[in-house]
């Protein structure tokens, strides 16, 4: 209950360095999340539902860049790497499509 009157107090009173800090952990989370969606959409899904894999990768590492300029390096740095893998399996389950179609 005190904390809730805190941060009522510090909101009211504008001071957001509390809020401010967590917004790096925030993002980086949201970044992981979206990351490791839209690495599980690539790895069942491949062509079938591929496009969702496309805006939540990018998303996710805006989110992740964001999250290491903020300081949650850890975080962001996760969420990066697996909407990049994400989304080069993607890139490369297409590119094969089309070159067995062009055959």
């Amino acid at each position: 209950m005190a904390g809730l009157a805190v941060h009522l107090f510090n909101s009211f009173t504008g001071d957001t360095k509390m809020q401010q800090d967590n917004t790096g952990q925030v993002l980086g989370i949201v970044s992981l999340v979206l990351g490791a969606i839209t690495f599980g959409v690539q790895m069942i899904g491949g062509l079938l539902c591929g496009w969702l894999g496309w805006p939540l990768g990018i998303a996710a590492i805006i989110c992740g860049i964001i999250a290491v300029t903020k300081g949650a390096k850890g975080l962001g740095i996760a969420g990066i790497v697996l909407s990049v893998i994400g989304v080069l399996i993607q890139v490369l389950g297409l590119a094969g499509a089309i070159g067995s179609l062009s055959r």
